[in-house]
């Protein structure tokens, strides 16, 4: 949260330049945006959404800079009712550099607690690396997120903003909503909470990237 806070991204708002809709006579409709971020990234999204409620996020960043950043990707906000997360990919908390830890394997029916790593101190945690899937579901009804690569996701209670201004674990309360977070990438934890001493191979930059976010309803069984 400091380097976003260094690199006037925290909470940055975006302008959206221009958007164009295509809607033909067969799906998917495609709604296309262009985005400016502080004045120092242009982001085009283009969401292909289809008749069955599936929605393809193609997301291309184009960075007036190159700058070390911390973390590429979306967040979303979610009914605080949705707290059962199944997923493929790390069954632990892990980051790039971190991951000798964990096996790549099928997680199912988790809640969002088990993924909640309480340290004293708040901070950034509980994100699962080289994901394949992941659903957030409540009574088997929600999202299945997919993407076009491995991708990075924390699903949690408290806001960004939350976690990082709570000098201790018992100052957060639950948010109205849950916090998740898909990421393309995420940076890894280095040896400090503050993550100021990331090895460079494990550090996320502003560059140009291109990678597309899949969303689609699911109606899971829980003996699925």
């Amino acid at each position: 949260f400091e380097i976003w806070k260094r690199k006037g991204y925290w909470e940055a708002k975006p302008t959206l330049v221009d958007m164009q809709v295509d809607s033909g006579q067969t799906e998917p409709v495609n709604v296309i945006s262009r985005l400016d971020i502080a004045g120092r990234t242009e982001v085009v999204v283009r969401y292909s959404v289809y008749n069955s409620g599936e929605i393809h996020i193609t997301t291309v960043v184009n960075p007036y800079e190159s700058t070390y950043i911390g973390k590429i990707g979306w967040l979303l906000k979610m009914k605080k009712n949705m707290q059962d997360v199944s997923w493929l990919g790390t069954d632990l908390e892990t980051y790039r550099d971190r991951t000798h830890c964990a096996f790549i394997t099928r997680c199912d029916h988790k809640n969002i607690d088990d993924l909640w790593v309480p340290y004293e101190v708040p901070q950034e945690n509980g994100n699962r690396y080289a994901t394949r899937w992941m659903t957030l579901t409540q009574g088997g009804k929600g999202i299945l997120a997919t993407a076009d690569s491995p991708f990075e996701f924390t699903a949690r209670k408290y806001s960004d903003r939350q976690i990082h201004e709570a000098p201790h674990l018992s100052y957060l309360e639950e948010e109205d909503h849950v916090t998740l977070h898909l990421d393309y990438e995420n940076q890894g934890v280095g040896q400090s909470p503050g993550r100021a001493d990331v090895l460079k191979p494990y550090q996320v930059m502003l560059r140009p990237v291109t990678y597309t976010l899949s969303l689609q309803p699911t109606n899971l069984k829980q003996d699925d």
